[in-house]
């Protein structure tokens, strides 16, 4: 068994090349939001490049093993959308999404104070709430949420 797996997670400014194929794999799981992914970047419409946005991408191995991104609420620009998130079902259980999480929130800090997220999975549900996101109860777009500390001052934010 080899200990010395590489694990690459990069900020992506273009899709990755085999992201068809996760996407594939994603939609075996009866998920749709990597084609959601891939046809709202090709027609332009969310690209995660507005302020405080980004996409990431982990390679394990050099095989695209997760993406995932942040996007800024169109309502209050203190809150953060974690999005797209998915992780190659070889690859869990291995830590990749934990550190695409972890590198999406650092990310994020600088920028927003609050991160949400929706998910309607039982199994993304509960690695969400071992990474201390809680449980949103009775929003329709929301499923969780974390507050970050972040070095926006009172006075800022006023």
């Amino acid at each position: 068994m080899s200990t010395g797996s590489e694990r690459r997670i990069a900020r992506v400014t273009a899709l990755p090349g085999d992201i068809e194929q996760l996407c594939l794999l994603s939609e075996g799981e009866g998920l749709r939001f990597l084609r959601r992914l891939i046809k709202d970047w090709e027609c332009g419409d969310n690209r995660f490049d507005q302020p405080g946005e980004a996409l990431f991408a982990v390679e394990l191995d050099g095989q695209l093993a997760g993406v995932g991104g942040i996007n800024c609420d169109c309502d209050d620009p203190h809150l953060g959308r974690v999005r797209r998130v998915y992780v190659h079902p070889d690859f869990r259980r291995r830590g990749v999404g934990t550190a695409l999480i972890r590198t999406i929130e650092t990310h994020a800090a600088g920028r927003f104070k609050r991160l949400v997220l929706f998910t309607e999975s039982w199994a993304a549900a509960g690695f969400y709430d071992q990474l201390a996101y809680r449980p949103i109860v009775g929003h329709p777009q929301r499923s969780h949420e974390k507050m970050l500390a972040t070095s926006i001052s009172v006075r800022e934010s006023l």
